[in-house]
């Protein structure tokens, strides 16, 4: 379980009409989109000692390299008939790897789109963050 990753580093804060992202989170967001991409998974998850964040990395027409999207917080432990995250979980597995249903787990590797400039050895974790922060951007005014 990881234990210092929370839900909200994920988050977008505001600050002097520039929206900021924090590094921590987009780190792990990365590494993990990097984990579903290497094993071509459509879906991946964190779980910590508090929440269950869950993540699907998107098909996308272009097969652009970085389009995730991440749930809510699902609490671990929950009241008399809310949704728990072992709850959660279980239903998850049954629907994408045991029943296949829309179109199961897999998502082929996009990986052959990523930066070209990300790719090389003197890259940093800040450039990797902000091509997937942009990319993230890009989809967030999608939906606007």
């Amino acid at each position: 379980m990881a234990s210092k990753f929370q839900h909200k580093l994920l988050l977008p804060t505001e600050k002097n009409g520039e929206i900021r992202y924090n590094p921590e989170g987009w780190k792990v967001a990365s590494q993990i989109h990097d984990y579903m991409d290497m094993h071509n998974n459509k879906y991946g998850y964190i779980i910590t000692h508090n929440e269950l964040t869950v993540f699907r990395r998107r098909a996308s027409p272009t097969q652009e390299w970085g389009q995730v999207d991440f749930s809510s917080p699902i609490p671990l432990k929950a009241e008399r008939g809310q949704l728990n995250a072992m709850m959660v979980l279980w239903y998850f597995h049954v629907k994408y790897a045991v029943m296949n249903e829309d179109g199961g787990w897999y998502l082929p590797s996009y990986y052959h789109n990523y930066p070209t400039t990300l790719r090389k050895k003197e890259s940093s974790a800040k450039n990797v963050m902000e091509a997937f922060v942009h990319s993230l951007s890009r989809w967030a005014k999608s939906i606007r």
